[in-house]
């Protein structure tokens, strides 16, 4: 809990747009990625907002697709609250956030991620993706920094070159080729980017601070796209909020979502380029406007 001189202190300087750190309302604090930390996984990444620290590991396996959609993969998403990041996560409180995370990162990734390019033969065998994310530090915007996390690891993810023989009444034999260098990326093109906007006072911040999120009366979780496109929103907390300040919001997190997500793509192609196939490469995102 933050003492009433602490949080009028806050409060008072997101009014005078001059935030504790000295950012101001719209900023983000640095942001530092660094993919292919897991040697094991078919992509990973670790993403540091401020003193926000998440991992995120991706592991690619054949299965047979759903009836209703046999030529498209799928994806699951798992997320662990350790509870060495915050004395919040531990019992069943860690338990409910970890699921409220998951199925944030899945409403806001999973709709701009194209499942045919997962299919295999239809109808008969697909990849489906295991997206297991670690909570090793809780400093404040978990969910937007999840799901950054999860868009890195996705663009790190490379899923092996598939040939098959069998058919017209054989069984169906499946061949995963093993040279990391015979195999495909995956499309991110239309993933969208969470930016999650917190109503302190009479005002808004993005990238709320841990502190600034105790000083919090509501906030927007609003999904936006390269094109600047709301794909998801969603209200959250017990106060209400003025129309007009919700159309400020959404129309704000288009601005800053589009940016971000193109600094962030346009970040992570470049590390990708640098490291020519090396095992991992990491890089810094600072101040992002």
């Amino acid at each position: 809990m933050l003492a009433s001189e602490e949080k009028e202190f806050i409060v008072g300087g997101v009014l005078e747009n001059d935030r504790e750190d000295g950012r101001t309302c719209e900023e983000y604090r640095l942001i530092e990625v660094e993919c292919g930390v897991v040697s094991n996984a078919n992509g990973s990444a670790r993403v540091r907002l401020g003193n926000t620290d998440i991992l995120v590991a991706i592991k690619a396996e054949t299965v047979q697709p759903a009836a209703w959609r046999p030529d498209e993969g799928t994806a699951e998403f798992s997320v662990d609250c350790s509870t060495h990041a915050s004395p919040d996560f531990e019992g069943h409180g860690g338990e409910d956030l970890a699921t409220e995370l998951a199925n944030v990162a899945e409403n806001t990734i999973l709709p701009g991620l194209d499942l045919k390019q997962l299919c295999i033969l239809k109808g008969q065998q697909c990849w489906t993706l295991y997206i297991d994310a670690v909570i090793n530090q809780c400093g404040g915007t978990l969910h937007d920094a999840l799901c950054l996390a999860v868009l890195a690891a996705l663009h790190d993810t490379r899923i092996p070159k598939v040939t098959f023989s069998g058919g017209d009444g054989e069984p169906l034999e499946l061949e995963i080729s093993d040279d990391p260098y015979d195999c495909t990326s995956v499309d991110i093109s239309n993933v969208p980017v969470l930016v999650t906007l917190n109503k302190v006072g009479d005002c808004y911040v993005a990238d709320a601070s841990r502190e600034e999120e105790r000083c919090t009366d509501a906030k927007m979780r609003i999904a936006v796209d390269r094109a600047g496109c709301i794909c998801y929103s969603a209200k959250c907390g017990r106060h209400g909020m003025e129309p007009s300040l919700v159309f400020d919001m959404l129309d704000k997190a288009k601005k800053v979502g589009s940016s971000l997500l193109t600094s962030f793509v346009q970040h992570l192609n470049s590390q990708q380029s640098s490291s020519k196939g090396l095992a991992s490469s990491a890089g810094v995102l600072g101040f992002l406007r």
